[in-house]
């Protein structure tokens, strides 16, 4: 018996997790926009509540390690927008939601 087995290449993810925790302990330290299908993060754009950007990550570093100006951010619920670049360079998918920062 022969099987065929066909991938779409045309599907993908992006996601950036709920929650992270900078405390140093080497789990969850960073938060950075992960997926698959993905050829390059383009941009990751982190705000606080009252809308003031405090992160732009970019293609060579996406992830923001929970500092603001080298000091610990707040714990406290921030907004992100990803814009990332798809293998098969057609689509560019912006994802925004929001994480919390725990310590």
């Amino acid at each position: 018996t022969d099987y065929i087995l066909r991938v779409d290449a045309t599907k993908y993810s992006l996601d950036v997790p709920d929650a992270f925790s900078p405390n140093g302990d080497g789990i969850n330290d960073e938060i950075y926009p992960q997926g698959w299908g993905v050829e390059s993060y383009e941009e990751f754009r982190i705000y606080n509540r009252y809308g003031e950007l405090v992160f732009t990550g970019t293609p060579d570093n996406p992830a923001w390690d929970g500092t603001i100006n080298g000091k610990p951010a707040a714990v406290d619920t921030y907004y992100f927008v990803v814009r990332a670049k798809m293998f098969d360079k057609r689509i560019r998918e912006i994802l925004h939601g929001e994480f919390r920062l725990i310590r």
